[in-house]
């Protein structure tokens, strides 16, 4: 989406919202040609329900100045997981 404000623009990107639901990750094993040799793996227990955010623009403050940001996360009930970033973009 892309805005006009005052003669610069604005652009959204990225902007999504969005539930699911995890299940169990475990997985057994067996080594090939020894009887009994079965293992099962399990791993740190991830919240079962979660929800993943993300959200992204980009603004132009000149002509031939950029200004963007971004986020993206995840939240669960045992978990949470945030990340961001920023930019400056110039061109000569």
């Amino acid at each position: 989406m892309v805005t006009s404000l005052g003669g610069r623009w604005m652009t959204l990107h990225g902007n999504r919202l969005a539930a699911g639901h995890l299940r169990d990750m475990t997985f057994a094993a067996t080594q090939a040609g020894l009887p009994g040799a079965a293992c099962v793996f399990a791993g740190a227990r991830q919240g079962g329900d979660g929800e993943l955010m993300a959200a992204g623009f980009e603004y132009q403050l000149t002509p031939n100045a950029v200004l963007g940001g971004r986020f993206d996360g995840c939240a669960s009930a045992k978990s949470r997981s945030y990340a961001g970033s920023a930019s400056m973009r110039i061109s000569f």
